[in-house]
């Protein structure tokens, strides 16, 4: 089993053999375990939440010939842990400037980035049943963010590094 780190990519190849044969077409699947991931059929996986998968690679030559790989993603903080359903994550973190914040079961009602220094840099308003929201701080510099979730009935506070 090879690990990924969530929000990463992971470009997939696969040999055909014989190397002659007249038709050289795979296509790639996901079969999701307790992690999720999508992959185009160029084979580019894309880790979505931590757990584990298995990729496949099914010959397109009629032979029904194919082959599955397991694959576990991990966190951000790379660890694979069973997730409570009541918790916020961010990844990737640090992050480059993009982020998601995946908020799992929690009902998000807004979203504030503050920089080190106590200054609200972004505030956002999730669409209502939205669970992973993508946040975009490139315009800022490098440095420590916290990311405060305000849900109804409790709130998080969590740190961001941004480093480029």
């Amino acid at each position: 089993m090879s690990v990924v780190d969530e929000g990463s990519t992971l470009q997939f190849t696969a040999l055909v053999l014989p190397s002659n044969a007249s038709n050289q077409a795979v296509s790639w699947s996901v079969n999701p375990g307790t992690g999720t991931s999508d992959i185009t059929q160029d084979g580019l996986l894309t880790a979505v939440s931590e757990g584990t998968v298995d990729v496949m690679a099914s010959a397109q030559d009629g032979s029904g010939i194919s082959s599955t790989f397991a694959l576990t993603i991990v966190g951000p903080d790379g660890l694979f842990e069973k997730r409570e359903s009541n918790s916020i994550r961010l990844y990737p973190n640090p992050s480059p400037g993009k982020f998601n914040l995946d908020a799992g079961e929690l009902l998000i009602e807004r979203i504030e980035v503050v920089s080190a220094g106590g200054a609200v840099v972004l505030m956002a308003v999730p669409g209502p049943g939205k669970r992973v929201i993508e946040l975009d701080l490139s315009n800022e510099e490098s440095g420590t963010f916290f990311i405060h979730t305000i849900c109804k009935e409790q709130s998080f506070i969590q740190t961001l590094i941004i480093s480029r």
